[in-house]
Order: structure tokens, then C-alpha cells, then sequence
């Protein structure tokens, strides 16, 4: 095995070298062709270089930034829906300026998490970090994985640092909702009937989301015009199918509110506060709204 071999077949020059054994046997690799002998050797040089080297030597060279061009039209618009292909290549200005000039044979996990603090730094939110992550994740996925350019994802382990995780947790400001977004929220899915009751439910009463989605038809007093209170989702037993509706659904119409409504950083418990925030203006007592949320404290309302 190394040697590259070349003979005449007819007109045309054929290279051969030896293969890996396959049951015990000796294979061979071979290509013919070729119109003068040193053509079919430097064709079979190539062949035994990309045999031993791996077919992507050239490709592994490819800028980050070329690369992500690359594999938008080549794996992502073929494989997702429009708008989320939209939406990740809204992102790739600011990843290219931090990583878009190094090769991606040349990507370590360290380069990435150095990536990430320096987009923080420009972002400062937990949401738009996230979606940072997404991209390189998938992108240096589809690269080791789908194409083959590179033998190993550099971006595998790659996490949020714990430092920028506690400081984004620790600096978020709730998002008290507008009648404005309201409107546009309610208008946007009118027809998702799930999301749009248990977004009402929340929005005029102010209750948590696990318990909005816990509650069932026995728990609501159509005639008294009251709701009883009594379990969250994360308590409540399972239905005779062994299953129950979660907060899971709220998680897209989120995603389509985050990035086509473009109201951002704001999450369905926030409608607590802003129900709060209502009530405190309209001139209810405090102590009153703490009581209807069920806080302990005024201090916590």
C-alpha cells in the first residue's frame, strides 16, 4: 500500500494503488482514462492523498465566513422554511466580524467561547446570545457531520460561559406589555385557539404560568365568573392517556412574537407583572394586588 501504479488500457492510461484489505483480501483503487501516462499518475497522487488524507483538505481551508455563506444555500434553505433561514442569516454579520476570517479546520472550542463573550458584549441579552449559539453550533455541526470539511465539531460542548449565564439572569428587566403588543399578539394568532386562552387567561388575572396551564374546565366557574386555584402543570396528574398539554406550547408562537412581531426580551410570566403593573396604576392597593398574586410580601410585588 503507497505505491501508485499506472498502465495502458487500449488508448487511455489507468492509475491503481492498493486498498484497505476487505475480508482478509486485497482491494484495489483504480481510474482510467486518462490520454498520456504522467496524467493518469498525478491524477492517481491526488487519489492516494484524498484516500489517506480525507476527500476535504481544501474545503477544511475555507473561511468561517464562507463557509456559513456555503452552507446557508447548500444545507440550511433546503432543509428549514424561509423565515427561520431569514432569521439565521440576520445573525452572520455580527458572527463573520468575530470569527469569519479564521479557516474552519482552524476552529477551537476556545476560539468559540471567546466568540460568545465578545458577542455578549455587543448584544447584552440572553435571547439574541442564544441564538448566536444556535448558528455556530449547527453551522460547525453540518460542517464535521453533513459535508465532511472538517473531522471534528469544535462547537460540540459549546455553552453559554457560567459567568455571562448568572449575569444575564441577574440584569434582565421584565417586559411590562403595551395594549399595542397586545392587540398585535391576539391578532397574530386568532386562530391558535390554545395559545390565545391561556395568553387571556394570564394577561386578566395575573396567574403563574404553571397554573394557567394546569387549570381544567372543573376549576372554572362560568356563572360566578371565578377560577379556583388549586394545582400547576408541574403538579398536575396525567390524564387517562398518561398525558397532558405543558407550557411547550408556548414556546413558537414566543419565537414568531421574539423575531416577527419584534417584541423582544419578553416571555409569557411577564404578563404577570404587567398585569400588576395594571392594577397598581388603575389605584389598587398594593397590599390588594399582592394578595390576588399570592405573594407573601408587598416587598415582592
Amino acid at each position: 500500500m503507497g505505491r501508485i501504479n499506472t498502465k495502458k488500457r487500449g488508448k487511455v492510461y489507468e492509475y491503481f494503488f492498493e486498498g484497505a484489505k476487505v475480508n482478509n483480501k486485497r482491494t484495489r483503487i483504480s481510474k482510467s482514462g486518462f490520454r498520456t501516462k504522467n496524467e493518469a499518475y498525478l491524477a492517481g497522487m491526488k487519489a492516494y492523498d484524498e484516500y489517506i488524507n480525507g476527500k476535504n483538505k481544501e474545503e477544511a481551508q475555507m473561511s468561517y465566513s464562507d463557509y456559513l455563506d456555503y452552507w446557508m444555500k447548500e444545507y440550511f434553505e433546503i432543509n428549514y422554511k424561509y423565515s427561520t433561514a431569514k432569521r439565521y442569516r440576520e445573525l452572520f454579520d455580527a458572527i463573520k466580524k468575530i470569527l469569519g476570517k479564521y479557516r474552519i479546520c482552524n476552529i477551537t472550542p476556545y476560539l468559540l467561547n471567546q466568540a460568545l463573550l465578545k458577542l455578549y458584549q455587543k448584544t447584552g441579552n440572553k435571547e439574541s446570545l442564544r441564538n448566536y449559539q444556535k448558528v455556530i453550533k449547527s453551522s460547525l455541526r453540518d460542517a464535521a457531520n453533513y459535508f465532511g470539511f472538517i473531522e471534528c465539531n469544535p462547537a460540540g460542548n459549546l455553552q453559554i460561559p457560567r459567568v455571562l449565564s448568572f449575569e444575564l439572569k441577574k440584569n434582565r428587566i421584565k417586559h411590562i406589555y403595551i395594549k399595542e403588543e397586545i392587540e398585535r399578539i391576539l391578532l397574530r394568532f386568532q386562530n391558535n385557539t390554545t395559545f390565545t386562552c391561556a395568553f387571556l387567561t394570564a394577561c386578566y388575572t395575573g396567574m403563574r404560568t404553571g397554573e394557567v396551564f394546569a387549570l381544567t374546565w372543573n376549576d372554572i366557574d362560568l356563572q360566578n365568573r371565578l377560577i379556583r386555584i388549586n394545582k400547576t402543570v408541574y403538579s398536575k396528574l396525567k390524564d387517562e392517556k398518561g398525558s397532558y398539554a405543558g407550557t411547550d406550547v408556548i414556546k413558537y408562537p414566543f419565537k414568531i412574537i421574539h423575531h416577527e412581531l419584534q417584541i423582544e426580551n419578553c416571555r409569557f410570566y411577564d404578563l404577570r407583572g404587567s398585569y400588576a403593573t395594571k392594577c397598581l396604576r388603575n389605584g389598587v392597593e398594593i397590599k390588594d394586588v399582592a394578595d390576588i398574586l399570592g405573594h407573601k410580601r408587598i416587598e415582592t410585588t
